[in-house]
């Protein structure tokens, strides 16, 4: 279900304190990536930082590769230059749809999306030194980009591909959004390759022009995503940004003094989860074991889930140890029903569980597997569930505590 809270009880106070962070980020307007409004959303939040007592607290900023700029312009791009191909058909046909299909997954060369121009993103970086010259550290992050809110979105289309996407992958993590252009692409490169071989079938041209017409609506919807006004992103990702903050709050005052806090709040998330990534490369050299990643993606649905594995695309799958610490964590609080969910969206986590970092992603969820008013513009903060969100924070806390009592997730039980 995708719809608003319409009757909350009163406020307390510690839940108007989350709401006043919510709807101070969301009347930031259009605050995506590498847009004014997400230098002013992470001075804000840098602001909120220092407010909790943070010792240092400075704004990052970096430039994210060209081939990640804003989606609705990648997947138009992509999918335009995939239908003509298959339009023209032909080798110069085949030649565009398996460029396409090679580019579309991401890669770091031939990626068509590198023709874009580039952006200027930052990052809000909190930091509590610790009192030691090895410490373990804990690293708190949510991100402040929002995306447009295009028809690709609407409830409908969200609620019909998450059906299908999770009563389909039998066992194995559901696919993402992603997969639709990469099948097409895939679909249309056999056509075509067939189309070579038996030029003069009528079945393979008319299937080679339905699946080039499907590209051509696919890239329109595309071109509309990326040209839409960005969401007011209450739930995706103000609420994180809460959350991270009141546990941050929290873990400033209660962490041992031997611990490093470290409390981030990430640019053009939306686009690949580029400040992250700016944020980890800056801090290459920190032993894998002597940290913790606790992430918050959109903590304000109704039901709180740590994600197993996750991904739009390629799906990136947490270690069994950090997966097992979650369960035990959860297993014990006081926080209420937490469980585990196979996640069809990315989070900033995917990027030091990629580079062998133990983490945990925290997100809510629909009973649809899609977090309330995703990418909508009735994403504001009267219809966030700030129970969910407290929840969110609270629960990063003890996991924290608990990783730093142990200095590490292993031994916790």
């Amino acid at each position: 279900m995708n719809q608003a809270v319409t009757d909350q009880p009163p406020r307390t106070a510690a839940h108007q304190r989350l709401f006043d962070w919510i709807k101070g980020l969301e009347s930031v307007p259009q605050r995506f990536a590498g847009s004014p409004g997400e230098r002013q959303s992470a001075e804000l939040v840098a602001g909120w930082m220092r407010e909790l007592g943070l010792p240092q607290v400075d704004t990052e900023t970096f430039s994210p590769p060209k081939r990640s700029g804003r989606s609705g312009y990648l997947l138009a791009l992509h999918t335009l230059i995939a239908g003509i191909g298959c339009l023209i058909g032909g080798w110069l046909g085949t030649a565009l749809l398996l460029l396409t299909a090679w580019s579309i997954r991401g890669p770091r060369f031939g990626n068509i999306g590198a023709i874009l121009p580039g952006i200027r993103s930052i990052n809000a970086v909190g930091h509590r030194p610790a009192n030691v010259d090895n410490p373990y550290r804990i690293i708190l992050s949510a991100h402040i980009d929002t995306n447009q809110a295009g028809l690709i979105f609407h409830p409908w289309m969200a609620n019909t591909f998450a059906t299908r996407a999770t009563a389909k992958h039998r066992g194995k993590p559901p696919k993402g959004p992603n997969s639709i252009p990469i099948q097409l692409a895939i679909m249309a490169c056999i056509v075509l390759g067939l189309s070579l071989l038996f030029p003069q079938s009528t079945p393979l041209m008319i299937a080679r022009w339905l699946i080039g017409l499907v590209m051509l609506v696919v890239c329109a919807l595309g071109l509309q995503w990326a040209l839409a006004k960005t969401t007011p992103g209450a739930n995706d990702n103000a609420s994180a940004v809460a959350a991270m903050l009141q546990a941050a709050d929290k873990l400033n005052a209660a962490l041992p003094a031997d611990t490093e806090l470290w409390v981030v709040a990430t640019g053009a998330e939306e686009i690949g989860s580029r400040g992250m990534q700016a944020f980890m490369n800056r801090h290459q050299d920190w032993p894998k074991e002597r940290c913790y990643f606790i992430n918050f993606e959109s903590v304000g649905s109704t039901h709180l889930h740590y994600a197993l594995n996750e991904g739009a695309s390629k799906k990136t799958h947490y270690s069994e140890a950090s997966n097992d610490f979650a369960a035990r964590v959860a297993e014990t609080t006081a926080q209420g029903p937490i469980s585990p969910i196979e996640l069809m969206i990315g989070t900033d986590a995917r990027v030091p569980a990629r580079r062998g970092y133990e983490a945990l992603s925290l997100v809510s969820l629909e009973a649809n597997q899609v977090p309330r008013n995703y990418h909508r513009p009735n994403d504001i903060a009267e219809y966030i569930e700030l129970n969910t969100v407290q929840r969110a924070g609270e629960f990063a806390v003890e996991a924290a505590l608990a990783a730093a009592e142990n200095k590490g997730i292993g031994t916790f039980s």
